[in-house]
């Protein structure tokens, strides 16, 4: 509990995009991370985007989840499934997103 950790998620494009923004999901809001905001980039072809979290409560009594945040996707016990979304959206209205899920053990 209280320890932080920064990401980083890189974004680099042969087209200009209007904007880069890198959001939280996760299955326990409020439960065991806080996230400390979003982070965005305007007007550019690359972007350095970071997000920090920091644990605010042991995950121990988080029971285990399945299917997120897709079908399929299951998370044992004691872990706080999270995810990071990256969005770019570029002239005429086209966007981009990836998400990459983790677990977060939190003592």
């Amino acid at each position: 509990m209280g320890e932080s950790n920064t990401f980083q998620v890189e974004v680099v494009s042969d087209e200009p995009f209007l904007w880069a923004v890198a959001m939280t999901d996760e299955y326990y809001p409020g439960r065991a991370l806080y996230w400390h905001g979003q982070d965005r980039v305007i007007r550019d072809t690359s972007a350095l985007l970071s997000l920090t979290m920091t644990g605010k409560k042991s995950t121990d009594d988080l029971p285990a989840v399945c299917d997120w945040p897709e079908p399929g996707d299951c998370w044992p016990e004691g872990v706080a499934p999270a995810s990071i979304v990256v969005g770019v959206r570029f002239q005429g209205g086209r966007v981009a997103v990836e998400q990459f899920a983790f677990a977060v053990l939190v003592p």
